[in-house]
């Protein structure tokens, strides 16, 4: 080889080798910034009271992604009322250096999380949630659950009763006007015990629902926080389409819905409804007088293929359909 090209050649090695290294050295210095960051909001959080832990954690993805592992990961956050702890097996993040404001993070179980009194359980197979970050704001997150199962063991409720849910998907994408989100959410066929005993049926639950909603204020520390904050701007969710199935029972509909000052849902959906006379028959309607049960009954005799139109209001703590008081008590969402 002539001594020119060999020097070329010798040019080239050397270039590409300190281009690896500066590589190398950047991935590894970003690594240590985010151990860094990680430690740091550790810190912060433990001083409100939210005690994070893993038995073991590892930073990997080297040469274009940032993975953290963090085995058995634990929170307890800890209040003067009690203790709420969250445990599952492993916890995965990921960030890909050519689109780091995309996060995507799997929580695989099983996991549990028990309220402060014991009185909620939620436990779940598999959790996948994808974060959307622009410099300074959240921008959109997305989660996908699998076997997921809620519980409830306090009141009137026992603990078999709550949601067995096969898969459930929910999208939340910032819109164009300040503090507004639009919101998807998608349940795949689910068993929900107390609409069992509602309706007399066992029949899987599906739904899928498409909302914007107003006054969303995310800079607040907690989800609790945010929906106090979104209850007293006076927030609306603004229901584009609401599709429920249940058996015999579909319905379809639009409609406007907010919290009251019980944290109970309030407001009215619009639409229509077929194999109406099953829940009719079970919930105890009130209609006031002998000839609303007559108009009420042929109605749903000639009940269209398309289902009927209905308007259900959430109020009081209630559920109406039209004038009509059901026996369905709306209880606090949080």
């Amino acid at each position: 080889m002539k001594p020119q090209k060999r020097s070329r050649l010798l040019l080239f090695v050397a270039m590409g080798g300190a281009l690896i290294g500066g590589y190398s050295a950047l991935w590894w210095s970003l690594a240590d910034a985010l151990r860094t960051r990680v430690q740091d909001w550790g810190a912060a959080e433990a001083a409100n009271g939210k005690y994070w832990s893993c038995s073991d954690t590892t930073l990997h993805g080297f040469p274009f992604s940032l993975r953290a592992d963090c085995g058995d990961p634990q929170l307890r956050h800890v209040t003067p009322s009690g203790d709420t702890t969250l445990a599952a097996k492993r916890l995965a993040a990921r960030a890909s250096l050519l689109d780091p404001f995309a996060i995507m993070a799997d929580v695989t179980g099983p996991a549990r999380l028990i309220s402060q009194d014991g009185a909620l359980e939620v436990e779940w197979v598999g959790l996948e949630v994808a974060l959307r970050w622009l410099p300074g704001q959240l921008e959109g997150v997305s989660l996908m659950a699998t076997g997921l199962n809620v519980r409830e063991n306090s009141g009137s409720f026992s603990a078999a009763a709550g949601v067995n849910v096969s898969t459930m998907e929910a999208r939340l994408t910032r819109a164009a006007t300040a503090g507004t989100w639009r919101a998807e959410a998608r349940l795949f066929p689910s068993r929900v015990p107390l609409l069992d005993q509602a309706l007399g049926d066992v029949d899987p639950v599906e739904g899928h629902v498409v909302s914007d909603l107003n006054e969303i204020r995310t800079e607040q520390p907690t989800l609790g926080a945010i929906l106090d904050a979104w209850r007293a701007a006076g927030g609306t969710a603004t229901l584009e389409s609401v599709v429920f199935a249940k058996g015999a029972l579909r319905s379809e509909g639009k409609g406007a819905i907010s919290l009251d000052n019980e944290r109970r849902l309030t407001g009215t959906i619009n639409g229509r409804v077929a194999g109406l006379e099953p829940l009719l028959r079970r919930s105890g309607f009130k209609s006031g007088s002998p000839a609303g049960d007559a108009i009420l009954k042929a109605m749903v005799a000639r009940e269209p293929p398309n289902g009927v139109p209905v308007t259900v209001h959430f109020r009081d703590g209630r559920v109406y359909l039209g004038p009509l008081r059901t026996n369905l008590e709306l209880r606090p969402v949080y």
